[in-house]
Formats: C-alpha cells, structure tokens, sequence
C-alpha cells in the first residue's frame, strides 16, 4: 500500500502483527563427525573477543584502586582462552570466531593512541609487540585442538589501530610458517 497516512500505517501494521505470526521453529542442531571420532554441531558458533584488554598498560592501585600491567593483562588473556575451552567442550561449536583489534594493546608505538593521547606503559613497543603476537599465536594453537575451524579477524579499537593491525599480519605469517612445517593451523 503507499501513500498511507501515519494513523493509516499504524493501523495497517497493527492489522499484520495480529494476524498470522507463526512462532519460528528452529531447525535440529546438525552435527558432523571429524576424523578422530569427536562431534560438532554446526550451526554453533563461539567468539572469542577480548575487548579492551590494553596490553601493556601500568596502573597501581594506589592510584587507580587495582594494580595492572603486562603480566596482569597476558593472565587475563590465558584465562579467557581457559574460559572458551571449557566452554566449547560443553558446546561442542564447529566454529571459534577470533577478533583481534578492540584496544588489545594500550598504545602505539610511541606510547601514544591513534589520535595522540599519551598512555602509560609498564614495557617498549617491541616487548608489548612480542607479548601480544606470542599470545594470539599460542590461543590460536590452543584453540585449534578444540575447533575443526577457526576464522580471524580484524576489529579495530581507539587505542592502537597500527601495532593490532601489523600484528594480525604478523601472526598470519607466523601461523602459515608453523602449519606449513607442523600442520598444526
């Protein structure tokens, strides 16, 4: 119908919403069995995002009420790759969606975010760099046990738009070199 007035609309969609909305009927959870015998259901999907985890930030909790830092933020992040390993061995998802990106790193290289603002670091860029590749690689690897599949991406955050991208090239780079020599990925 066009050209309907508001009053005509809101009547025409009242009309539509009582008349024959059939609740939706989700279809079975399909499952597929891979080579070692172990089932995945392949409509389930587990996303690992851990936002805002500012690798290589300093806070004291004198001044802030909780201590933080590299080693704080890296335990964190192992405990959220624990937590989507129980998980998944309960869902039993076919596939893991990894996000990279959302303020993974405090800064850029220069101690700075992408648009300037200074930030407190407890280490160098090439440590935190290092931290934060060595991190995502052994996830990866971890996850790969888990997972008959496993996608990638990238989401970029405020904080460190440059080292989360240069990283997610690297640990592409770094993970086809070691699938190529272990086929682990």
């Amino acid at each position: 119908k066009e050209n309907l007035s508001p009053a005509a609309l809101m009547k025409e969609a009242i009309s539509v919403l009582k008349g024959n909305i059939k609740p939706f009927n989700f279809p079975p959870i399909r499952t597929f069995q891979d080579g070692q015998n172990n089932f995945y259901h392949k409509d389930k999907l587990i996303e690992l995002c851990p936002v805002e985890l500012h690798l290589g930030k300093i806070a004291e909790s004198i001044e802030t009420g909780e201590d933080y830092n590299i080693k704080i933020a890296s335990n964190k992040f192992k405990n959220i790759i624990e937590k989507v390993v129980e998980m998944q061995r309960f869902e039993k998802a076919n596939k893991c969606l990894v996000v990279i990106g959302n303020d993974f790193f405090n800064s850029e290289f220069d101690s700075m975010t992408h648009n300037k603002t200074p930030q407190q670091n407890d280490v160098r860029y090439k440590t935190l760099f290092n931290t934060g590749l060595e991190l995502y690689r052994d996830a990866l690897v971890t996850l790969r046990e888990y997972f008959p599949c496993i996608d990638v991406m990238m989401c970029v955050g405020n904080h460190a738009r440059a080292m989360e991208f240069f990283m997610y090239v690297a640990l592409q780079a770094s993970l086809e070199r070691k699938s190529t020599l272990q086929s682990s990925l």
